[in-house]
Protein backbone atom coordinates (compact mmCIF):
# COMPACT_ATOMS: atom_id res chain seq x y z
CA UNK A 1 0.00 0.00 0.00
CA UNK A 2 1.27 3.21 -0.70
CA UNK A 3 2.14 6.05 1.68
CA UNK A 4 1.30 8.74 -0.37
CA UNK A 5 -1.38 10.67 -3.15
CA UNK A 6 -0.65 11.92 -6.02
CA UNK A 7 -2.08 15.06 -6.95
CA UNK A 8 -4.96 14.11 -8.71
CA UNK A 9 -6.08 11.57 -6.03
CA UNK A 10 -5.70 14.67 -3.67
CA UNK A 11 -8.17 16.76 -5.88
CA UNK A 12 -10.63 14.17 -6.10
CA UNK A 13 -11.10 13.36 -2.19
CA UNK A 14 -11.24 16.96 -1.61
CA UNK A 15 -13.56 17.38 -4.62
CA UNK A 16 -11.42 20.31 -6.07
CA UNK A 17 -9.61 20.88 -9.07
CA UNK A 18 -5.77 20.63 -9.16
CA UNK A 19 -5.82 24.22 -9.78
CA UNK A 20 -7.19 25.08 -6.34
CA UNK A 21 -5.00 22.58 -4.73
CA UNK A 22 -1.83 24.13 -6.10
CA UNK A 23 -2.93 26.97 -4.00
CA UNK A 24 -3.96 25.47 -1.24
CA UNK A 25 -0.66 23.44 -1.20
CA UNK A 26 1.21 26.57 -0.29
CA UNK A 27 -1.15 26.66 3.66
CA UNK A 28 -2.34 23.23 4.51
CA UNK A 29 -1.01 20.45 2.47
CA UNK A 30 2.67 19.49 2.63
CA UNK A 31 4.14 17.87 -0.40
CA UNK A 32 6.80 15.30 -0.65
CA UNK A 33 10.13 16.45 -1.45
CA UNK A 34 11.28 15.07 -4.33
CA UNK A 35 14.58 16.78 -5.25
CA UNK A 36 15.75 14.65 -7.78
CA UNK A 37 12.50 15.00 -10.18
CA UNK A 38 11.77 10.88 -10.12
CA UNK A 39 8.37 11.05 -10.31
CA UNK A 40 6.52 13.62 -13.02
CA UNK A 41 3.32 14.84 -10.68
CA UNK A 42 3.73 16.12 -6.98
CA UNK A 43 2.58 13.62 -4.20
CA UNK A 44 1.38 13.94 -1.11
CA UNK A 45 1.80 12.36 2.09
CA UNK A 46 -1.49 10.00 2.72
CA UNK A 47 -1.51 10.88 6.61
CA UNK A 48 -1.85 14.72 6.25
CA UNK A 49 -4.14 14.21 3.64
CA UNK A 50 -6.57 11.87 5.62
CA UNK A 51 -6.26 14.31 8.75
CA UNK A 52 -7.25 17.16 6.27
CA UNK A 53 -10.43 15.38 4.69
CA UNK A 54 -11.35 14.21 8.53
CA UNK A 55 -11.59 17.87 9.26
CA UNK A 56 -13.66 19.33 5.83
CA UNK A 57 -16.43 16.20 6.79
CA UNK A 58 -16.14 17.15 10.55
CA UNK A 59 -16.83 21.08 9.42
CA UNK A 60 -19.20 20.43 6.36
CA UNK A 61 -20.66 17.00 6.82
CA UNK A 62 -20.15 14.05 4.65
CA UNK A 63 -22.79 14.55 1.97
CA UNK A 64 -19.69 15.71 -0.34
CA UNK A 65 -17.83 13.18 0.07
Amino acid sequence: MEWWYTQQEVADLLGVSKATLSYAKQTKIIKIADPHRIHRETRYEKAEVDKLVIEEIALYGYEGY
